[in-house]
């Protein structure tokens, strides 16, 4: 069972961009696995800005919308999901599957790598929304909470700043001997 770290933060909070440099230092194998479904001007951008912040950094790109466990990833590789809110999202309204789904999904994809970096949106809150997005932002709400229960490590992204709500990064990277970042120099590496 891989080693998990969840990194979360309202959008536009630096949350990717945090997370794709922690995966791209923890293992020779990296993969990304980007759940977005571009189907809007705004998405594609969103897409576009993202490629070219992980360019250079040696990940194989799947995208993925649905069922990532099935994702082709390598046992001792470092797996960077974008995100679990898309995804939730992706199959709750696309597929009429629920967050369970998801939970397991995500469980079956962290036993076969070394790392999972899971990216997601937090504070969200669900008071003044129809009953279709209040449902879905409690059941993000919920797997945000399971995936900090479960983790190794929790970052959250406040002003482009990382703060860590959970453990300690360092120990998270001692797994990872060929790691080629200096952890102790990250800001908000450990509290």
């Amino acid at each position: 069972m891989g080693r998990l770290v969840l990194v979360s933060g309202s959008s536009g909070s630096g949350k990717s961009l945090f997370a794709e440099r922690l995966a791209a230092h923890a293992a020779d194998d990296r993969f990304y696995i980007a759940t977005m479904r571009p189907v809007t001007e705004d998405n594609r951008r969103r897409v576009e800005k993202h490629r070219r912040q992980r360019a250079g950094l040696g990940f194989t790109t799947f995208e993925c919308p649905l069922h990532v466990s099935g994702v082709p990833v390598s046992v001792g590789s470092a797996v960077l999901l974008e995100d679990l809110s898309n995804l939730l999202a992706n199959v709750l309204f696309e597929s009429g599957g629920t967050a369970d789904q998801v939970w397991y999904d995500l469980l079956g994809l962290q036993q076969r790598c070394l790392l999972l970096v899971v990216v997601t949106i937090s504070g969200l809150s669900p008071h003044g929304c129809d009953a279709e997005t209040a449902a879905y932002i409690d059941a993000l709400n919920g797997l945000n909470e399971r995936l900090l229960r479960r983790a190794d490590a929790a970052v959250r992204m406040c002003c482009h700043e990382p703060v860590v709500c959970k453990g300690d990064l360092s120990d998270v990277f001692k797994a990872f001997p060929h790691c080629s970042v200096d952890i102790q120099h990250c800001p908000g590496s450990s509290v």
